[in-house]
């Protein structure tokens, strides 16, 4: 697909508002691994032609929690499958990092009401860049990133 195929139509299919930039997340990605599609309009630091793309191991637990979820279906920015779900993701950039915020409220989850991963920069430095170009990084400046305090037991 080129920058040419999007068109009126594919924004309507894609269910995209010109100008409006977002995460997506694929319903099931497999027992290990997320895989996410980032829409935006400045180009500069992307992979797609709609923007970005990216897959990556995550625990299991983190996958099945996504896999079993029961949220409305989008279109996927590359294919006419209906299997992303929105308004669940959010990036966050701290002084001593970047971090995934999945909003999934679960038992599992690793802190505040949702699972927490860290996106190491020598690993998501270009989706870091692209996101940054298309302000869909929320900027803690001054604040450190989440570790999640150890319970003391072993697993």
């Amino acid at each position: 697909m080129g920058n040419e195929d999007m068109n009126e139509e594919w924004y309507e299919e894609k269910d995209v508002v010109v100008g409006t930039h977002f995460l997506q997340l694929r319903q099931n990605s497999g027992k290990n691994t997320l895989h996410i599609q980032a829409y935006g309009t400045n180009l500069d630091n992307c992979n797609r032609p709609y923007g970005y793309a990216d897959k990556f191991s995550v625990p299991p637990i983190v996958a099945n929690t996504v896999n079993e979820l029961e949220e409305p279906l989008f279109n996927s920015l590359a294919s006419e499958s209906k299997v992303y779900m929105r308004n669940l993701l959010e990036v966050h950039q701290y002084d001593d990092g970047s971090q995934l915020h999945i909003n999934i409220v679960a038992d599992n989850n690793n802190g505040h009401g949702c699972y927490i991963l860290d996106l190491p920069l020598h690993r998501f430095g270009k989706l870091i860049k692209f996101l940054q170009d298309n302000q869909l990084i929320t900027n803690h400046e001054g604040e450190l990133r989440f570790i999640q305090e150890s319970n003391g037991e072993e697993e």
